[in-house]
């Protein structure tokens, strides 16, 4: 199937197509923008949770077929309204409408603005599909991956090239869903797993230009609802949408979703300010306000808002409950199913395996979390790596994100809603403050994990468009808003700006710090505090921001179908066996076709060289030799008991290739800690496992090689980079003897260089870890002009906080030339 087919196919035709007769039925009196925008929103909430309770109550793998019989099915059912129910009254919204060149000029601009910016968008790692990450995709392979099928082929941008992600289990898709629950919400896994389906990377740029159409989409409806001129409807609409995305953090983002669909419920309350909410109309709120929840638990108050905002019968606001509930039930049968319990929140389940929830008392309910803050503490805090509390900082990064002339618009636009009706203002009011209260109690949120935030943003263009819309009623609302902008702009920041906290000592959860949280502190003072007159920009012209554009990976993208059955040899191109989940064995056997040379992933070496290498990391790679005659097939088969690695790799048919051949693949085991060496047979031979140390200085660790094979190989730098090759390394003779030099220590990184003339080595390690490396600095060979070099502790700590000494070796440069002597005297 062609590129273009699918990119119609998914999501025009599969949720598109049922939700415009959704729409037709619920929303007569809808224009055309309008109908398009909620099209989409109403086939994302009714098909995708669907198709999802299909593979949970039948065990089946998700397919193509599968998730086109429930969008006929949905279809169905909207054409039989249309045709024999009765919907609600043509002329209840027509006060909504646009005149039709406004509305279709609008939605033309509003999709390419859209589509713009996904396809320009640079995902990060995590989110194009990266070997290296289990998030998003794995998720949504559990559901796709049957037991005779070798997974999902998608590209990587970081790789450049395809790679075969495989996942073999003894169960039937959607079960054994425990562990995977852990990575990816139901909710956003039902959005997600269609669109890898149907365009496996390319899935992920499709999936960005949804959430970011729905965003812009709706929020230009609920400005439209106060103000009327469409040049300021898309004004403020994309100063919301640039914001939303720089709160974001990174580009496919959960609670991006979240955030759309829980706009399109907010307009639906919203959209008439004299007629009611009828009956069908509340229940499609209640099935969005569902599939929000399903990805985010917190948005569980988003349904009690709803019904303070919701003008209707008492029949209809009952009907809205049960409905609710109803919707509920795929994430609710999948928990009760997986963990016994209706609601799960696995941000809690992990901090409570590592063992950093703070335990307390609470008007005498007892609680497990994250370290809390005032009045939980006896006095606020601040966290380690930030000079603010997420009390302090969070109103300032959405300060940052919009801009203070928007956060001021929204300010004032209480004005009016409290003039127009009381419960709406109450209402808007619970569905903001509840989760923003929840979040700044918490001392210490990564800044990704901050993105939470977006659940409660919803009305935020509803209340800009009131502010602008009814200036003109008097005088004292023009007054508070300039009094407003003016203390956003200059008072507030200064009065935080040099406030001293101390630092909570107590255990915090195990966030992955942003690397602007690696900024000293004077620097994130600084740009939290400074004014802000606009959006936020730099998120999305960062170049360093992800590994490819999203036209790069929907050019790239490729379709389920394409694939081969696993009986058959996988195909040459990088394989990843996932298995991170089965708590006591895993077994996989599978054939693959061999290649003239090894396939090293380039996240060991190079940019970003421990990614997916840290602390209780089992991710490993396998790279074996076959001497000539060498076979074009090789049967592999992987066997784990507790804590070891059995792999035997052996030849396939017959060997008639002249020439050394090899096969290649990783294995992904992040659910394992303390894995043990691999043992490595060739042939039936046992053979010595050989590979890339990883230095270690913590217990808990894993110090096995990184890189198994049944032939040594060493890191070489050059002109052409930092490469993994097979082979010796070749020995300098001249450096024995010669003497160690500490050239920096930085925020606990050491570096450590040997050097003679223009023949050098280099060493980056932890402070606990630099005398190992030391040590065996003075035995170690060097590989041409550039390092062997080794580090410690997590990686990714080193990236963050090891300044300069880091930088040389994880830097944006990935070629190391020597460090000449004034580097040496810095």
């Amino acid at each position: 199937m062609s590129g273009p087919v699918l990119v119609a196919w998914m999501p025009v035709l599969l949720w598109g197509a049922p939700g415009w007769l959704v729409s037709r039925w619920l929303l007569p009196a809808a224009d055309v923008f309008e109908r398009t925008i909620t099209a989409l929103a109403f086939g994302i909430a009714t098909v995708a949770p669907l198709t999802y309770l299909a593979t949970v109550v039948t065990g089946w793998r998700l397919s193509p077929e599968m998730a086109t019989t429930v969008s006929v099915l949905v279809a169905s059912v909207a054409l039989m309204l249309l045709r024999f129910g009765k919907g609600p009254e043509p002329l209840a919204a027509a006060e909504a409408r646009l005149p039709r060149g406004q509305a279709a000029l609008l939605l033309l601009v509003t999709v390419m603005t859209a589509v713009t910016a996904a396809l320009l968008t640079r995902p990060a790692a995590v989110d194009a599909l990266h070997f290296g990450w289990h998030c998003p995709h794995l998720a949504s392979l559990y559901l796709i991956d049957g037991v005779a099928d070798p997974g999902l082929v998608a590209w990587d941008p970081f790789e450049g090239s395809h790679v075969t992600h495989v996942l073999r289990r003894s169960v039937a898709g959607a079960e054994d869903l425990r562990s995977v629950l852990q990575l990816q919400r139901p909710g956003s896994t039902a959005y997600l797993a269609p669109l890898l389906l149907f365009l496996s990377s390319g899935g992920i740029t499709v999936a960005i230009a949804c959430a970011d159409l729905l965003v812009l989409g709706f929020a230009v409806l609920l400005v439209g609802r106060h103000l009327r001129s469409p040049l300021g409807r898309m004004l403020v609409a994309t100063v919301f949408f640039v914001g939303a995305r720089a709160l974001a953090s990174y580009r496919f983002n959960e609670n991006m979703i979240a955030l759309a669909l829980s706009m399109a419920a907010l307009h639906l309350l919203v959209r008439s300010r004299t007629a009611l909410v009828t009956a069908p109309v509340a229940t499609l709120v209640a099935a969005l306000l569902a599939h929000v929840v399903g990805v985010r638990s917190p948005a569980l108050s988003l349904a009690v808002a709803a019904l303070v905002l919701m003008r209707a019968t008492p029949g209809t606001r009952v009907r809205f409950a049960f409905a609710f509930l109803a919707a509920l039930s795929p994430w609710l049968l999948v928990n009760l199913k997986e963990f016994g319990t209706l609601v799960h929140v696995p941000e809690l389940e992990v901090a409570r395996q590592t063992q950093r929830l703070f335990d307390d008392t609470l008007f005498e309910v007892e609680f497990q979390f994250h370290p809390l803050n005032f009045p939980v503490a006896d006095q606020l805090y601040r966290p380690p790596l930030h000079p603010f509390p997420t009390l302090i900082r969070l109103p300032l990064e959405q300060l940052q994100a919009f801009g203070a002339p928007l956060l001021a618009l929204a300010l004032a636009g209480l004005i009016p809603m409290a003039r127009e009706r009381r419960s709406l203002l109450v209402g808007l009011l619970l569905w903001g403050v509840p989760v923003q209260l929840l979040l700044m109690a918490i001392v210490q949120l990564g800044y990704h994990k901050m993105s939470y935030v977006l659940l409660s943003l919803a009305p935020l263009p509803l209340l800009a468009g009131a502010a602008l819309g009814n200036l003109q009623l008097r005088l004292w609302p023009r007054v508070l808003l300039a009094t407003t902008l003016a203390f956003a702009l200059v008072v507030a920041p200064l009065l935080v700006r040099d406030v001293e906290l101390p630092v909570d000592r107590r255990g915090h959860a195990d966030f992955e710090p942003d690397l602007r949280d690696s900024e000293p502190d004077d620097l994130k003072r600084d740009r939290l505090t400074r004014g802000s007159l606009g959006p936020y920009l730099g998120a999305e012209l960062d170049p360093e921001k992800g590994d490819a554009f999203g036209w790069e990976l929907l050019a790239n993208a490729r379709a389920v179908v394409e694939r081969d059955r696993i009986g058959k040899p996988l195909a040459p191109a990088p394989l990843v066996l996932w298995a991170p989940f089965p708590p006591e064995s895993f077994a996989h056997a599978f054939l693959a076709s061999t290649t003239e040379a090894p396939w090293a992933p380039s996240m060991l070496i190079g940019r970003g060289a421990t990614v997916g290498l840290g602390t209780q990391s089992g991710t490993f790679v396998v790279a074996v030799r076959f001497d000539a005659p060498a076979p074009a097939v090789a049967s592999v088969r992987l066997h784990r008991d507790g804590a070891r690695y059995d792999i035997a790799v052996s030849r396939s048919g017959t060997s008639t290739i002249p020439g050394p051949r090899y096969v290649s693949f990783a294995v992904g085991d992040r659910g394992t800690v303390g894995l043990e060496s691999p043992r490595l047979s060739v042939d039936g031979i046992p053979v010595p496992a050989q590979g890339v140390e990883y230095w270690c200085s913590e217990p808990q660790c894993v110090g096995q090689p990184r890189l198994v094979s049944n032939e040594p190989w060493s890191v070489a730098v050059g002109e052409e980079g930092i490469l993994l090759r097979p082979g010796p390394a070749r020995v300098l003779p001249a450096l024995e003897g010669v003497a160690t030099e500490t050239l920096c220590t930085d925020r606990g990184a050491t570096l450590l260089s040997r050097c003679l003339g223009r023949e050098c080595t280099w060493y980056l390690a932890d402070a606990a870890a630099a005398p190992h490396a030391a040590r065996a600095a003075q035995s170690s060979t060097a590989v041409g002009s550039g390092p062997i070099f080794t580090w410690g502790d997590d990686g990714r700590r080193l990236l963050g906080h090891g300044g300069r000494c880091a930088d040389r070796f994880f830097g944006r440069n990935p070629v190391y030339r020597d460090v000449s002597a004034r580097d040496r005297k810095r």
